[in-house]
């Protein structure tokens, strides 16, 4: 009930002076982040333990699907069916298996899409970060992602990951929306 009536009195303010919305967001912001800290404190480590992701077996495999949000940055149009795109794809993972490995990991990428006649490739390279702050890097082509390395429980992680691609209708503004559920086999060296 505060917050609504906070934001209705923040939207009045804005009609008159765009500063005062601006100090009670801001103000908001920061009693929220206080309370969260304040909360941390009054309950412990515990919650911080069970929020940790699970350490990464030596070796393994499983599954997991990154939903991304596509926004093409450049391209260049050519003659007989040709071109080239460079786009940023961000999103998360999801572990479909039920397993702590590989879920819930912000993914950024950067992917060129050359079309020469028709003919499709794909070559790109993505980081994925997980709770702890520990990621994989990872180039790919149009068949899988390949582990270069990572930091944390990441580090010498080797292996691939096969996947497969579903376009989602577009959101607008000349972005897109895929799934991309993948099937990755990792070793830890």
């Amino acid at each position: 009930m505060r917050r609504e009536r906070a934001v209705w009195i923040g939207a009045i303010a804005a009609v008159r002076t765009p500063a005062v919305i601006i100090w009670r967001f801001r103000h908001e912001r920061v009693c929220v982040t206080w309370s969260l800290v304040a909360g941390s404190l009054a309950f412990g480590s515990a919650a911080g333990v069970a929020q940790e992701v699970a350490k990464l077996p030596p070796s393994g495999t499983t599954h997991f699907t990154t939903y991304f949000s596509v926004h093409p940055a450049h391209v260049v149009e050519m003659v007989e069916d040709s071109s080239i795109t460079v786009a940023e794809l961000v999103g998360i993972t999801v572990n479909p298996d039920g397993e702590p490995y590989f879920d819930n990991m912000v993914v950024r990428c950067l992917v060129s899409i050359r079309v020469v006649k028709g003919e499709q490739e794909l070559y790109g390279a993505c980081k994925e970060t997980d709770k702890d702050g520990d990621s994989t890097s990872t180039t790919f082509d149009s068949k899988a992602h390949y582990f270069i390395g990572g930091t944390g429980k990441y580090q010498g992680i080797t292996g691939e990951a096969p996947f497969t691609v579903e376009s989602l209708p577009s959101p607008g503004d000349g972005r897109g929306a895929l799934i991309i559920p993948h099937e990755v086999t990792w070793k830890i060296e």
